[in-house]
C-alpha cells in the first residue's frame, strides 16, 4: 500500500486507478485487524480522494456534472453506468468497470459499513 501511495503516486495518475483501491482496501483491512489507527486514517484519506475522482468517470453517475468531458458531450443511453478509463477518454471498458465496481463495494463495506464496527445488527423480524 505504501508503495502505491508514495512511489507509484497513485493519486497523481490520470487514468482509472480502481485497481489501486482494491489493494489499498486490502491493506486497510490488515491495518484494522492490527489496530493501526494511523495507517487506517492514511489509507482512508487516500482512498476517499481517489474515489471522488473515479466517481466523476462514471457515465450518468452522481458526479458526472463535475466531469468536463461528460458534461460537454452527449452520451448514448446504453453507456449509462459505464466507467471511463480516464476523465476525458470517452472509452468504457468492461475491465475498468469491473475494477471500479469491486473497489466501490470494498470501500462501502470497509469504510462505510451499515452497522458500526462492534455493534450488533438489529434482530430479524419474525
Amino acid at each position: 500500500a505504501w508503495w502505491l501511495i508514495h512511489e507509484h503516486v497513485v493519486e497523481a495518475r490520470r487514468g482509472n486507478t480502481a485497481y489501486a483501491i482494491e489493494g489499498l482496501m486490502g491493506a486497510y483491512r490488515v491495518a484494522r485487524h492490527r489496530g493501526d489507527e494511523a495507517a487506517m486514517q492514511s489509507l482512508r484519506g487516500v482512498t476517499e480522494r481517489i474515489l471522488v475522482r473515479l466517481i466523476r468517470c462514471q457515465v450518468g453517475g452522481p458526479l458526472q456534472d463535475q466531469n468536463r468531458f461528460l458534461a460537454g458531450n452527449r452520451v448514448h443511453p446504453s453507456l449509462i453506468g459505464g466507467v471511463m478509463s480516464s476523465e476525458d477518454s470517452g472509452s468504457v471498458r468492461i475491465d475498468t468497470v469491473q475494477h471500479q465496481v469491486h473497489a466501490m463495494i470494498m470501500a462501502l463495506e470497509l469504510l462505510f459499513p451499515e452497522t458500526p464496527s462492534g455493534a450488533k445488527p438489529p434482530a430479524a423480524a419474525p
